[in-house]
């Protein structure tokens, strides 16, 4: 911030200060014999603890706090190639200027599986199929009725009602690569669908279902 003073110079004078404080850990592992069969995973913490201390009210205006479980499983088996997925999140934010407090926690897991198929002329068929499902979600925001304003009904809510949501969505996938001697290309075309349904937030908006399509075709190019 900067404000004037009677001599006509111009001093800068510091707000606030947020500070963001953020471990991970991570654990890795991988066995693979000498018959094409391997296991690998990997196991992600993270903790992230932010504040903003405001020096003109010496004291802390906004407070954010996230812990999340992360982890991922793969199994090879000659052409088969098989995944599990398992993850955890939990976050607080508190906003004292604005008497906003909200809160949300989502676990979910997922599958996957996919063939190599070698063709001729060098090129591999990789189908593969993905589900992923939001096994439990939900959020919590507290307002005061007289603190409660456009930004809570139209930014705040819609926010915490996504982050809530719970969905199940399934991928197909068809890819297909070569390998040259400095470059890879791997054309692909894939379709999905997820439905589902955003949290509802109590005193703001009821729960929501909705369904999505998609589909995508492209190339990679890899060097």
């Amino acid at each position: 911030m900067r404000r004037g003073s009677a001599s006509g110079q111009v001093d800068e004078q510091v707000i606030g200060d947020f500070n963001l404080v953020s471990l991970e850990n991570r654990l890795a592992f991988a066995y693979q014999d000498a018959e094409q069969v391997s296991w690998s995973g990997l196991l992600v913490l993270r903790q992230e603890d932010g504040r903003d201390f405001n020096h003109l009210f010496a004291g802390f205006n906004y407070l954010f706090s996230e812990q999340i479980v992360d982890f991922q499983l793969f199994h090879r088996r000659g052409a088969w190639l098989m995944g599990l997925h398992a993850a955890a999140r939990q976050q607080e934010r508190e906003d004292f200027n604005a008497s906003h407090a909200q809160d949300f926690q989502r676990l979910e897991a997922g599958i996957s599986i996919a063939y190599r198929v070698p063709l001729s002329g060098g090129w591999t068929l990789l189908p593969d199929a993905a589900l992923h499902h939001v096994i439990h979600a939900r959020g919590n925001l507290a307002v005061p009725e007289f603190q409660r304003n456009i930004v809570t009904r139209e930014v705040v809510a819609p926010m915490l009602a996504w982050d809530s949501r719970t969905f199940t969505r399934l991928a197909l996938r068809l890819q297909a690569k070569k390998t040259y001697e400095k470059f890879a290309l791997a054309p692909f075309v894939s379709v999905g669908r997820e439905g589902a349904t955003l949290g509802a937030v109590s005193g703001f908006q009821e729960a929501t279902s909705l369904r999505t399509d998609q589909a995508q075709i492209g190339i990679h190019f890899i060097h």
